[in-house]
């Protein structure tokens, strides 16, 4: 397969398969590449493409070799699979999804082995790799090589699949701690920070609960970052403070309350859940932001009436679109859903052209929310490319 093609077989498959979590397939294709890496897992609700770039960034810093796996891809497919900073390959993206992909695995587990054999294949150093989803049942975790796991603030999503209750959510999520390692975790409330160290006690890992003063994510990210840093230096003799400055500051995260224009205002945020919603309403407020043009698009599986409830307040209008993916909602239904709660102004645009030149004409306040999927090609097509 080329490149292109490679992209269609595994937008197929996703759409025939989705999640599954049956864990076997991709031991037993992890297991033939014989990976042998030292390995950071990042697990939690938010911020873990953030935190996992900042540690990686550090590591690069420090003079090693990174390999980094994040997901889902933002603004193109290839960023999920670092060396250094730099995207693979199509080439390389190419060809090692051809070769996983008679398999049996799943896209997501497919682009998993391709960033194991990519790192073995460029001799890293170290890997830092993102869950996908919770954290003992997926598919990063088959990783034996585990040296470190850090985890974000515990928040309600994928309830579901993880469990009702935050404490069902944490026990999941640190599924990813192995026996002896360390583990760095953001304190999210005393039950949820005693499963989390009830687990890493269970594995004889060396646990630190990170506190933070402030009520911003980004700051609780860095210092949970910061926390890390010290078990880096550790694990990792060339790491030190300067390094751990540079990394943090080098970092810059794409559709994470990212202003793409100032005239107008046009912010893009991830946001998807309730504390990711949350956090983004709180800095719209202490920003001053008001009568906002909320463009939204998310998946079916979220809780969108939460989003629209907890937006409300700050709206000016919905711009309804559709999200990418097979879990896409659809703009039409969300506008449905809107005009339901008594909101009148509400319009769905279809094309992400469109939506883009309006927001260049009306000089408006926009926030661009709901779901990572889509935001990546607005930011594209923003920027006129």
């Amino acid at each position: 397969m080329n490149y292109s093609e490679a992209r269609e077989f595994l937008a197929s498959l996703q759409q025939a398969k989705g999640m599954i979590f049956d864990l076997d397939p991709v031991k037993k294709a992890y297991d033939s590449i014989g990976y042998d890496i030292k390995t950071i897992q990042v697990a939690g609700t938010n911020g873990k493409g953030s935190v996992a770039t900042m540690i990686a960034n550090i590591l690069t810093e420090s003079g090693y070799r990174v390999g980094l796996y994040t997901s889902p891809s933002i603004v193109d497919p290839l960023d999920i699979i670092k060396v250094d900073g730099r995207e693979i390959s199509k080439e390389d993206y190419a060809r090692l999804v051809t070769a996983y992909s008679d398999k049996g695995l799943t896209a997501f587990e497919i682009e998993t082995c391709v960033a194991w054999s990519y790192f073995k294949e460029l001799l890293c150093d170290v890997c830092v790799t993102e869950c996908g989803l919770g954290g003992k049942s997926d598919a990063t975790n088959v990783v034996m090589t585990t040296v470190m796991s850090i985890i974000t603030s515990i928040g309600y999503d994928h309830m579901a699949i993880l469990g009702d209750t935050l404490e069902k959510i944490a026990r999941e999520k640190a599924g990813i701690i192995k026996p002896g390692t360390y583990v760095y975790s953001t304190s999210t409330n005393r039950a949820v920070d005693t499963v989390i160290e009830g687990v890493a006690k269970d594995n004889s890992a060396v646990c630190r609960m990170v506190k933070s003063d402030s009520s911003d994510y980004a700051k609780k990210n860095i210092d949970l970052v910061i926390a890390s840093a010290e078990g880096l230096k550790k694990l990792f003799g060339k790491v030190d403070d300067d390094a751990v400055t540079r990394g943090i500051r080098n970092t810059y995260m794409p559709c994470r309350y990212d202003m793409i224009s100032t005239d107008p205002v046009v912010i893009l945020d991830g946001a998807h859940n309730r504390p990711a919603i949350d956090a983004l309403c709180k800095r719209l407020k202490a920003d001053s932001y008001k009568d906002i043009s909320f463009v939204i698009g998310v998946f079916a599986d979220k809780d969108y009436d939460y989003i629209i409830d907890t937006t409300l307040p700050l709206a000016y209008e919905y711009i309804c679109v559709d999200a990418v993916g097979a879990r896409n909602l659809g703009g039409e239904k969300l506008l449905r859903v809107i005009k339901d709660k008594g909101f009148e102004r509400v319009s769905y645009i279809s094309s992400y052209e469109e939506l883009c030149d309006k927001m260049k004409n009306e000089k408006r306040t926009y926030v661009v929310t709901g779901s990572l999927s889509y935001l990546g090609q607005i930011k594209k097509i923003y920027a006129g490319g």
